[in-house]
């Protein structure tokens, strides 16, 4: 577990840029109930995506220099919060996407869970899947992209939600 940790975070400090947010939801307690991760990605250092799946978005979405890459992950919901959890996922995932919304060129990347990844398409987001998913983490992970206009769907309906932070 401690070695984990340690790599959970040895990674994000090398992901960490200026452009970086990760957003974090707690109770009225301040305990943690959840949290995302926004990462704008400099086109220079490996993603998750590379390492794990062996797909470099340059080859896989665009190679045009004037297109901004955004990389979605440490999604996390605490089960026994009291608060819905897609209420929480939709706030959380609103507050991720905005940036990519707020930009022309901009796309986002992601290794997905395939069961959350319905839930989005059917709280409208359009999503291409590019490369095979792999049973990650105890669950069968698609790694996707999706570009403004593929937000735009779940966006319109829930972009309100990040107003209320």
């Amino acid at each position: 577990m401690k070695e984990d940790i340690k790599s959970v975070l040895e990674e994000e400090e090398y992901l960490y840029n200026k452009k970086s947010r990760i957003y974090i939801a707690k109770d009225f307690s301040g305990k943690m109930i959840g949290c995302i991760r926004s990462f704008h990605w400099d086109k220079h250092k490996i993603l998750p995506i590379e390492k794990v799946y062996g797909i470099n978005p340059l080859s896989a979405i665009h190679k045009e220099a004037k297109y901004n890459y955004w990389h979605i992950g440490r999604f996390a919901i605490a089960k026994d919060s009291g608060i819905s959890t897609l209420t929480l996922f939709k706030r959380l995932m609103a507050l991720a996407v905005k940036p990519i919304v707020k930009d022309k060129y901009s796309y986002m990347i992601a290794e997905i869970d395939s069961k959350l990844l319905k839930v989005m398409k059917v709280l409208g987001f359009g999503t291409r899947q590019i490369g095979k998913s792999i049973d990650y983490l105890t669950s069968e992970t698609v790694p996707v992209c999706s570009s403004k206009r593929g937000i735009k769907g779940f966006f319109s309906k829930y972009g309100e939600l990040c107003k209320a932070v």
